[in-house]
């Protein structure tokens, strides 16, 4: 089953509105992908640029392992 994750982020009085994958498994989530979840939103609230290659990087090595 693959759900999403909708987060809203504040920049200049504009609400941007992304998406992150996730893909629900047969349990909850392990303590990595949560720790790799918890920095896409961390960089997202600082509106960092690291926030595409974080999420590039979550979607290959999480959702799209070798």
């Amino acid at each position: 089953m693959f759900c999403l994750l909708r987060v809203m982020s504040l920049y200049k009085r504009l609400y941007l509105t992304t998406v992150i994958p996730y893909e629900k498994k047969g349990g909850p989530p392990s303590v990595e992908d949560l720790q790799i979840l918890t920095q896409i939103l961390q960089a997202m609230r600082d509106d960092s640029d690291k926030v595409p290659s974080l999420l590039t990087d979550y979607i290959l090595k999480v959702l799209c392992p070798k």
